[in-house]
């Protein structure tokens, strides 16, 4: 009479020992199925059936013991057999061999594993936890540039003129008229500079203190001031460096004038040369037709 193998019991008084349960093993020699005891990845009584651990548990030895649960915030595969099968859930990273802890702000992780966690592309941030790249979203003063795929996160700087004072993919704004913004990334409206006094920009989004223009009736003294056309001057046109002159034989005796009309015709007995706020008076006894513009106008009487 031969012993019976591993894994096989016999009664008394058998031809041939019977094999145990699937996922089942017993000592050589065994007498009985109730020495067919589950093996490491399963559980179930002595002699009965063996179900596989279900997923995130393990078992690592032989016996009816219940499957351990992994710890926490980790997970295996069905039938896992020691707690080496235990790998930490998407969003989750193992440190020095020690339990699985969150993805810190700023990282993400989208499968299961031991491996760290990644960080999100450049300009852009996740909360904790965060389990895909599509987590990251970009910061303030960053945007999504448009027909650029969202898994590529490609934050870009808000240009010159714009700003964006949220988290995400959204568009960055553009300055309001009247403002200009030299900056890249701004985040904020207050990143808007407005123009010094009596100059508009052409519409929003002014990239520099180009943009702002003097208004009629004004000249750029300097590219960051307006001065008043001066009497016996006038301007019609924005963005202007000088003044124009009112003609001979007029005048005009007014600040920032905007047009050629605030130049007045000298009346009878005056005259004026180019640019002047007054009409001269001819001689005494002398006279001169209106709109005169020299002393050799003035006749006698």
């Amino acid at each position: 009479c031969k012993s019976c193998p591993a894994g096989k019991y016999s009664r008394e008084g058998q031809h041939l020992c019977t094999q145990c349960n699937i996922n089942a093993t017993s000592p050589a020699g065994s007498t009985s199925i109730a020495d067919c005891i589950c093996q490491p990845g399963f559980s179930g009584p002595n002699g009965g059936h063996c179900s596989a651990c279900s997923a995130g548990t393990y078992k690592d030895k032989n016996g009816s013991e219940a499957c351990t649960a992994c710890f926490d915030n980790s997970t295996s595969m069905a039938g896992s057999q020691a707690v080496t099968a235990c790998i930490c859930n998407a969003g989750f990273s193992q440190k020095n061999g020690g339990n699985c802890t969150l993805c810190d702000a700023g990282k993400y992780k989208f499968d299961a594993g031991n491996a760290d966690c990644t960080p999100c592309p450049n300009n852009s941030q996740s909360v904790a936890g965060s389990t895909a790249v599509t987590d990251c979203r970009c910061n303030s003063g960053y945007t999504v540039p448009h027909n650029t795929a969202n898994h590529d996160m490609a934050c870009t700087a808000c240009l010159p003129g714009r700003y964006k004072d949220t988290i995400g993919s959204a568009n960055c704004t553009e300055c309001m008229r009247n403002t200009y913004n030299p900056d890249h990334a701004s985040i904020n409206a207050s990143a808007c500079i407005q123009c010094m006094d009596h100059a508009v920009t052409e519409g929003v989004g002014g990239e520099s203190i180009r943009a702002c223009m003097c208004v009629s009736g004004f000249w750029h003294d300097s590219i960051e001031s307006c001065q008043a056309c001066r009497p016996g001057t006038f301007n019609s046109e924005r963005n202007q460096s000088q003044c124009s002159n009112c003609s001979a034989g007029t005048y005009s005796g007014v600040y920032n004038a905007s047009a050629a009309s605030a130049c007045k015709s000298c009346p009878a007995g005056k005259y004026s040369r180019e640019g002047q706020h007054l009409c001269t008076q001819c001689n005494i006894n002398a006279t001169s037709p209106a709109g005169s513009t020299s002393i050799a106008d003035c006749i006698c009487q």
